[in-house]
């Protein structure tokens, strides 16, 4: 029932006025290691629809999506969170078909609400409370201080990063000064599954400084991000240490995190970045679970990383992205093609290819090719 409210107060607050978002199509062609036969087909949609309200003092985000599936019995491929379990306390939403406790068939329909925020201007401050995005870091392809809703380099749909339930306090010090405090809510509101964090802006000697500190379901972390300009290039350090299990009963571990690179367009069409990431652990089936809850997906601790977009026309576009792991041998490639079929209307499509003889890595990624279609409103 109170799902049902909150569905209905959320569609009605969407129906009052202009109401934004987009509509994807996702079709792919997967081939899994582990699955010996024929490439696995899928098709996927995402309906988003977004509503900012102002509500006199404060002001009302909504966002609700509608996700429809037809065939791919495998893991998503197209996104989400690399966390075991979100910070949300409830979904608010789930599988509309089949109804729950029937089995799934080819065709599966899930929605739930992934904005629903209310904030308010206390002079000074914004306190924001409810579903929200809540995430931060400089690295293009690894980030070793995003820990709310950490999003894996794989990921198809990367647009807007999930919503967590939080409570988050943002105080302008100065002109270019920030402290941003909060506490995100794991499921049931349980303290073991939820996090709280500080986090401190400031600009400094042309550097765009940053520390944080944040206690996560049993772990804390210390945290800097750096960025500044060099020539005519922009550059960035990102890196965190974690101690597992501080906060939690159990044996109790270091996680060293680091994060360097530079991006530089040397023409107005061309854009390319590179990127070094380091991990003391990488993610291994015996690892500890706080090595997965801070964000680690992959398996390595030295990993190359290497993103380039040219603007061929004013209407296409060529991407490609690779990740090399360089204590093992090891890589994946993600090149990708762009096409604005007309105003807020774009096909895209690529393919995803893993190599290596580690069988904990990129070699257990499937093999994957994509199309998508995405239309704004």
């Amino acid at each position: 029932m109170t799902r049902l409210a909150l569905f209905l107060l959320a569609a009605s607050a969407l129906a009052r006025g202009p109401v934004q978002g987009y509509w994807k199509i996702y079709c792919t062609a997967a081939d899994w290691p582990a699955s010996p036969g024929p490439m696995e087909g899928a098709a996927s949609g995402l309906l988003r629809l977004e509503r900012k309200l102002s509500l006199g003092p404060a002001r009302a985000e909504l966002a609700w999506e509608l996700r429809p599936a037809f065939g791919g019995e495998g893991p998503d491929v197209t996104g989400g969170s690399t966390l075991p379990s979100p910070y949300r306390i409830d979904d608010l939403g789930g599988r509309i078909y089949p109804r729950p406790g029937d089995s799934a068939g080819s065709f599966r329909l899930r929605h739930g609400p992934d904005r629903a925020s209310l904030s308010l201007d206390l002079g000074g401050a914004d306190l924001i409370v409810g579903r929200q995005a809540v995430h931060w870091g400089s690295g293009r392809l690894l980030r070793p201080t995003d820990f709310p809703a950490p999003l894996g380099v794989s990921a198809l749909e990367s647009e807007d990063r999930a919503g967590v339930d939080a409570l988050r306090l943002r105080w302008a010090l100065g002109m270019m000064s920030e402290l941003d405090a909060g506490v995100l809510a794991g499921p049931d509101a349980d303290p073991d599954s939820s996090a709280a964090w500080l986090r401190y802006r400031t600009y400094l000697a042309r550097t765009d400084a940053a520390v944080l500190a944040a206690a996560y379901r049993g772990n804390t972390m210390a945290g800097l991000d750096l960025t500044r300009p060099v020539g005519g290039a922009g550059t960035w350090l990102e890196a965190s240490y974690s101690r597992l299990g501080a906060l939690a009963d159990g044996p109790e571990e270091n996680l060293w995190r680091l994060t360097a690179g530079a991006d530089y367009s040397p023409t107005g069409d061309l854009y390319c970045a590179l990127e070094y990431g380091f991990s003391s652990q990488g993610l291994q089936p015996s690892s500890h679970r706080g090595v997965a809850e801070s964000g680690v997906y992959l398996p390595g601790r030295h990993y190359a990383g290497a993103e380039l977009r040219w603007q061929a026309s004013a209407l296409l576009t060529a991407s490609a992205a690779g990740l090399f792991r360089l204590d093992e041998s090891g890589c994946w490639l993600s090149p990708a093609l762009e096409y604005s079929l007309a105003q807020n209307v774009w096909l895209q499509g690529g393919c995803q290819l893993g190599f290596g003889d580690d069988p904990a890595g990129f070699r257990v990624w499937p093999d994957l090719a994509w199309t998508s279609f995405s239309a704004y409103f």
